[in-house]
């Protein structure tokens, strides 16, 4: 037996006899009082202090005692360590609080941090892959609870610095169930060094071991062996070109659907506004096209080759980086720094509009606009919030008209292949006006700015034929888990081991996604308030009732409901309307009559009122 073990048994006896000393004082002291009044008729004289029915023993009022004291002191551990992992508290800060309560003589607690979070310190198994190290997590242990007849992963393979005043890089390759509906991502396996990998294939080399295991057996639930499938690997660009072995995006055959070859404009690397022969995976796989490879793998395969990968057709691209962080950051860049001549841009009364709208922005959204000054700093969710929402108004007269029509030609397309219930006409529209949006790009901003992420665009339609709407292979809620596992790593120090212990502590605790998208109305905020009902009626929500529990909905229909805008269709085609001339006759309508909800923008006296495409899902455009 240990020391510290001998140490927790003597505190324990201390306490317990201390507790016992106090309630023998409290009994003495209560006696002589007790036999001066008169006793109820179920107490004894001959045990002054008990009820005489069976349960009214000493000893069984302290058992009793003691169970309550126990299930006291389980509330207050569950608790406390409820409030460690949800607010990510250091070791050091819960053992410090946990001496704390000791001393205030709170009982019964854990003695140290590990202790009460469950922390598994025992050595990991770690890989030296030059020039840092590796660890496998695994697949098949995050799969054990699932139901579904064949188990189907994404993948995401990204590098990010933990530091900022280190060159440290972390690898992680994670996961997440694709067949599942908001399935929370898991890691899969870590490297960890001063810089990436130094072999790609040695830090692929556990995972895809893993992914032919898996392929060949199949996977091992509590409801049996089920079948397993990879869906595809979602990486941003150069990601994706390190660990596929092929040209990073300043290549002249960088284009990882088409054969198509840039050329160098005004020392800027451009491409056509057309798609050249596509690759395919046995062009990939016979090296057709060897300028496309590095020079490394023109002999070498790559090592997701190895598990029979399609190496083309499984490497969808992201829409996040390509369209969010590539497309509308560069448009916005191009506009507000006027790097083109013969177009206004009032970039001024954009801030102003983009100033006004923070009181727009529903509860879902968890950024408010900034201005055009702070574009440097956006984050890939505030150019998404403008190409899907705020620019269509902030934009309208505030930039030449070709301009905004070549906006709305994104946005349009971009909303459409965003949807989960377009279908293949609705793909083919978007494509064709992806193809207008590349031409006119050129024409407005100048061929030399027809860059890889513009190419990129007309490719787009063909992954969301593939594997479904844009938000279904997006990066968002990889890079949020990335976010995640920042916050996890604490000291520059054993970083592998660090997350091997966290994400041990979270394990069948906490769940470790994003909140749950839960929409919100509200009668209150004049932001929440906005949805349309039976798919055809702009309602502003005033107020709720649950009668003959029936739960519905109070407020006004609009008398007045247009476009906001015909180019390059419809506006209302697509959900997006201008409502004006509010009625004053309260109407009622049945909760489950709401179609979805609306982001609200008061602009020129009217509300342009714009669905919120996460909960897109009753309306077909």
């Amino acid at each position: 037996m240990s020391k510290k073990t001998i140490q927790n048994q003597i505190s324990l006896v201390e306490r317990q006899f201390r507790d016992e000393v106090l309630r023998q004082r409290q009994i003495l002291e209560v006696e002589p009082v007790l036999a001066e009044i008169e006793l109820p008729h179920n107490f004894s004289r001959d045990n002054n202090l008990y009820p005489t029915s069976d349960h009214s023993s000493p000893t069984s009022m302290a058992v009793e005692e003691s169970e309550s004291d126990e299930e006291q002191q389980c509330k207050i551990g569950y608790e406390l360590k409820n409030w460690a992992l949800r607010n990510k508290v250091a070791h050091n800060t819960v053992q410090d609080l946990l001496q704390c309560l000791r001393r205030c003589n709170i009982s019964g607690l854990p003695l140290s941090a590990q202790k009460l979070l469950s922390t598994d310190i025992s050595p990991i198994e770690i890989t030296t892959i030059a020039p840092g190290n590796y660890h496998h997590f695994g697949i098949e242990k995050h799969m054990y609870s699932q139901t579904s007849n064949i188990i189907s992963i994404d993948v995401n393979i990204d590098g990010f610095s933990p530091f900022q005043s280190s060159k440290m890089s972390v690898w992680p390759i994670i996961g997440a169930i694709s067949n599942v509906s908001n399935a929370s991502p898991f890691l899969i396996g870590c490297y960890c060094g001063p810089s990436k990998p130094e072999s790609v294939n040695d830090y692929l080399n556990k995972f895809v071991n893993e992914i032919i295991s898996l392929k060949r057996n199949g996977v091992q639930t509590k409801y049996g062996i089920k079948p397993f499938d990879l869906r595809l690997i979602v990486c941003d660009t150069p990601a994706r070109a390190y660990i596929t072995g092929t040209q990073y995006h300043t290549g002249k055959e960088s284009c990882p659907k088409c054969c198509q070859i840039g050329i160098t404009k005004e020392r800027k690397l451009a491409f056509q506004a057309n798609v050249s022969t596509l690759r395919t995976n046995e062009d990939f796989a016979v090296r057709k096209y060897p300028k496309h490879h590095r020079t490394e793998f023109l002999n070498t395969k790559v090592m997701f080759e190895h598990a029979g990968i399609k190496m083309v057709e499984q490497f969808p691209l992201d829409p996040m980086h390509l369209v969010d962080m590539g497309v509308m950051k560069k448009m916005l860049n191009l506009l507000s720094k006027g790097q083109f001549i013969g177009y206004f841009f009032k970039t001024e009364e954009v801030n102003i509009l983009l100033k006004q709208i923070h009181f727009c922005i529903p509860s879902e959204f968890a950024r408010q606009p900034r201005s055009l000054d702070e574009l440097a700093r956006w984050k890939a969710t505030e150019f998404r919030q403008f190409l899907l929402y705020t620019g269509i108004v902030v934009l309208k007269h505030k930039v030449d008209e070709n301009v905004y029509k070549l906006f709305l030609l994104l946005h349009v397309a971009v909303r459409l292949l965003i949807c989960n219930k377009s279908d293949e006409s609705n793909i083919m529209t978007a494509e064709n006006m992806i193809e207008d949006f590349v031409k006119e790009f050129g024409s407005i901003f100048g061929d030399k700015n027809i860059s890889y992420n513009i190419h990129c665009l007309l490719h787009l339609g063909a992954c969301v034929r593939k594997y479904g709407p844009l938000d279904g292979f997006s990066s968002y809620k990889y890079e949020n888990y990335i976010q995640l596992l920042k916050r996890l790593i604490r000291k520059p120090s054993k970083i592998l081991e660090q997350l091997h212990r966290r994400l041990q502590e979270f394990e069948n605790y906490v769940n470790l996604s994003n909140k749950k998208d839960n929409i919100i109305y509200s009668c209150t905020k004049q932001q929440d308030s906005f949805c349309l009902i039976n798919n055809r009626i702009p309602f502003k929500i005033t107020g709720f009732s649950n009668m003959n529990n029936t739960e519905s909905v109070l407020g006004y229909e609009f008398n007045t409901v247009a476009d906001y805008y015909t180019y390059p269709v419809c506006s209302s085609n697509i959900g997006i309307l201008a409502c004006t001339n509010i009625s004053t006759t309260i109407k009622t309508y049945s909760k489950s009559a709401i179609s979805y909800k609306f982001f609200p923008i008061f602009h020129e006296n009217q509300y342009i009122l714009i669905p919120i495409l996460h909960c897109f899902s009753k309306f077909h455009h």
